[in-house]
């Protein structure tokens, strides 16, 4: 859909998962490993409020943009 940028993000956190669900997930997950590598120009905290994300602040790295 070219209608919709895509932007990477990684949520942090997720409050929706039941406790049950976490635990089924932390048994799967656990032991499973991740590496990987990426440049970024500048990183962009969110906050979800009122139903909807919001900026919360930007952090720019090296030179930036």
């Amino acid at each position: 859909d070219t209608r919709r940028v895509f932007r990477p993000h990684l949520s942090v956190a997720f409050k929706d998962l039941s406790r049950t669900m976490f635990y089924k997930a932390w048994d799967l997950y656990r032991s499973v490993g991740y590496v990987n590598n990426f440049t970024v120009n500048y990183l962009t905290l969110l906050k979800y409020e009122e139903k909807i994300w919001k900026e919360d602040g930007d952090f720019i790295f090296g030179e930036g943009l």
